[in-house]
């Protein structure tokens, strides 16, 4: 630990003191009582290095509601230890949202369209580019229908891929529909095309901090170019799996709105956002994660996680049958 701590100082010219557990990352204090967050990259070194520089690229344009990676003395992104690579970023004050919270919505809502917006005069490298866009779903839909009917045939099927089985003709009608609604749009690929820039592609409470006046984004290890309507339809569901498919409080309202104030939504993107949330997206993620990454998951995590999907589904989807009488923004 001593000898790390000796390489970060010299990487990066700070007079750190102490490394602690923090979380997932470790916390850094210097001799002058500053903070730093050290954690370690998932991705390979050099891609990450595209993402960091991109993040560094909106911060010193004007948008510092991004927590940049901090270069080292010789402009690198990070740095290589026996353990793996790190990256290092200053320790922002503040606490974590609750997407229950109508005042922390504002914010987010307010962080997310102004990003967006603000993004649209960066220009991405490729490798950042999905091309795919709203066509992504088309893909989607095609993985579950080559999984799903083949499944039963499976060996060593366990309690967990019969649930997965019991619901699959439920939700691939789903995901059927959805792909039907969205081809009854002329020119959607184009449209949404024109509406795209900086995705952060995981707006979860836990990479985002509040403080008194804004929210900050951190974690960047999936961000892309990317279609917005899709990121806000993915920040929507987040905020409604939190509520339970129930808000008590016009929670959507606040959220698009302060979204829409950043950046003005097409009467298109309110019509297509509702289809999107119907797409099964959890349950497609979970069949991805267990039957295509091949995640090395203890079967009990796997089991708690498709009962949750089953779980909240009766009021996920009377929520979205009541979308028009519990959302107003339209």
């Amino acid at each position: 630990m001593k000898q790390f701590i000796q390489k970060i100082n010299q990487e990066y010219s700070i007079s750190a003191t102490t490394m602690k557990p923090y979380h997932s990352v470790w916390k850094i204090t210097t001799t002058a009582g500053q903070t730093y967050i050290l954690k370690k990259i998932k991705t390979a070194p050099e891609y990450f290095a595209i993402l960091a520089q991109l993040v560094q690229e909106l911060y010193l344009q004007g948008f510092e509601q991004l927590v940049p990676i901090l270069p080292t003395r010789h402009g690198e992104f990070y740095i290589q230890s026996d353990n793996g690579f790190f990256s290092l970023s200053k320790c922002y004050a503040g606490e974590k949202p609750s997407f229950m919270n109508p005042q922390h919505l504002k914010k987010i809502g307010q962080c997310f369209g102004r990003i967006h917006e603000f993004s649209r005069r960066i220009q991405f490298p490729k490798t950042l580019m999905n091309e795919y866009g709203i066509d992504e779903y088309q893909s989607y839909h095609l993985f579950l229908e080559n999984l799903l009917p083949g499944l039963p045939e499976r060996n060593k099927l366990n309690r967990v891929d019969r649930a997965v089985i019991e619901w699959s003709s439920y939700f691939l009608n789903q995901s059927r529909n959805v792909i039907q609604e969205l081809n009854h749009y002329t020119n959607l690929t184009t449209i949404l095309y024109q509406q795209r820039g900086f995705c952060h592609n995981d707006p979860a409470p836990g990479n985002i901090i509040m403080d008194h006046q804004h929210c900050y984004l951190i974690d960047f290890e999936f961000i892309s170019c990317d279609v917005w309507l899709k990121e806000l339809a993915h920040l929507v569901m987040r905020v409604l799996q939190a509520t339970g498919w129930n808000p008590k409080e016009p929670l959507l309202d606040i959220l698009i709105t302060a979204y829409n104030q950043e950046r003005p939504l097409l009467d298109i993107e309110l019509q297509i956002l509702p289809i999107l949330l119907r797409f099964p997206r959890r349950f497609w993620r979970f069949c991805h994660q267990r039957y295509q990454e091949n995640l090395i998951w203890p079967e009990k995590r796997y089991h708690s996680r498709i009962w949750e999907i089953i779980t909240e589904e009766s009021q996920r989807s009377l929520f979205l049958e009541n979308w028009s009488q519990v959302f107003h923004f339209c």
